[in-house]
């Protein structure tokens, strides 16, 4: 039987120092992020609560990297450092986003405050929602609502990047439109007389 380690959300402090050692670990000074952890390059720590900061994971894109094996042994979900952490990385392919097309076109480049900090790549914000909705489970439907909610996102921009996404059944797609067209919050009214 493989135990898998306890888990709960990364917060910036681990998101900082699993940037690190993954650069470390892999011996690179660049790598991309996608995935739920990847709002860390977005959103000050303050609003990453509730069902924003629930992952565990931080999903790196090194299958292409000599080291990846050498970054999962010693920072994945069965790691002696995901025991003591409960927090892991997974290694994972392009393959496994699915992301709206152009999507590595918006991504943005940011360091951690640790010395070396590779450059590590997220997706735009908006792009990490839609490949959400493209998932449409219910965890990533509390994650797009908390961001809409807290006015992270735009819902019309939002929904043009649900029909971009790439790999996803239209049915889904369709389904995540409605979702999100849903959650709109009616504008103010002005309470001036």
């Amino acid at each position: 039987m493989v135990v898998v380690a306890e888990s709960r959300g990364v917060n910036r402090e681990e998101f900082n120092n699993l940037v690190r050692l993954i650069g470390q670990v892999a011996e690179i000074t660049e790598f991309e992020i996608i995935g739920s952890n990847a709002i860390h390059g977005h959103l000050p720590p303050e609003k990453i609560t509730g069902p924003l900061a629930v992952s565990a994971d931080l999903d790196a894109l090194l299958d292409r990297i000599c080291k990846w094996d050498s970054v999962l042994r010693s920072l994945g979900p069965l790691s002696t450092y995901a025991k003591e952490k409960h927090v892991w990385v997974d290694v994972v392919s392009e393959h496994t986003a699915r992301y709206p097309a152009g999507w590595r076109e918006r991504q943005i480049p940011i360091r951690v405050p640790f010395e070396p900090s590779p450059i590590v790549w997220c997706p735009d914000l908006t792009d990490i929602a839609a490949a959400k909705m493209g998932a449409f489970r219910p965890q990533d439907k509390a994650f797009v609502a908390e961001l809409l909610r807290i006015g992270e996102l735009d819902p019309d921009l939002l929904i043009e990047r649900i029909r971009l996404v790439e790999r996803v059944d239209r049915a889904t797609l369709d389904k995540a439109v409605e979702w999100v067209g849903e959650q709109r919050v009616a504008p103010e009214r002005d309470a001036r007389p």
